[in-house]
């Protein structure tokens, strides 16, 4: 369906300029993924985003570099992944634009790498510090969602027994 085709893409550029280029959508990562990968050059890529219909160079090379760090750290755990497009296009560029993934890596060197074996499944370990969580915290933490659902429950209740618990202020759950 050629119309729902360019439906869609309209409402792309629709998007992208509405949101003045803050909010990126496909078509216009692709377009400039697409010039990168073909020309290679900043210049023509920073010529062709001053007219709106792509992402900046630089919003390429975050892309790129955000894009290897993901496939890196599903790589590391051993995932299946479908094909990362991104990683595809600017293989050229892993090798050129490291940093960010040497910051990445360091950090776990320095710290603590989280998929290691030797971390203990037992404990909550912050990633940043290598430090594990105190027995209050870590008990906060892996209990937060059930009782987070339990205090949901009980302001419902209590509102459907009483319409005007719904004004006052919600206790403090400590």
């Amino acid at each position: 369906m050629k119309w729902a085709r360019q439906v869609h893409s309209y409402s792309q550029d629709v998007i992208f300029a509405v949101h003045n280029g803050h909010v990126k959508t496909p078509k216009h990562i692709m377009l400039g993924m697409t010039f990168q990968s073909l020309t290679s050059s900043k210049k023509i890529i920073d010529i062709i985003n001053r007219y709106d219909p792509c992402i900046s160079y630089q919003g390429i090379e975050e892309l790129d570099v955000r894009s290897t760090i993901i496939s890196e750290v599903y790589l590391e755990l051993g995932l299946q992944t479908h094909q990362d497009v991104l990683t595809d296009f600017n293989l050229h560029n892993i090798r050129k634009n490291t940093k960010q993934l040497r910051q990445f890596i360091a950090t776990f060197d320095r710290f603590i790498n989280p998929f290691s074996s030797e971390v203990p499944k037992d404990q909550l370990i912050n990633i940043s510090s290598g430090k594990s969580a105190s027995p209050p915290v870590e008990a906060f933490l892996l209990n937060i969602e059930k009782n987070g659902d339990y205090h949901r429950k009980t302001f419902f209740s209590e509102c459907l027994s009483d319409i005007n618990r719904f004004e006052k202020a919600i206790k403090n759950f400590h």
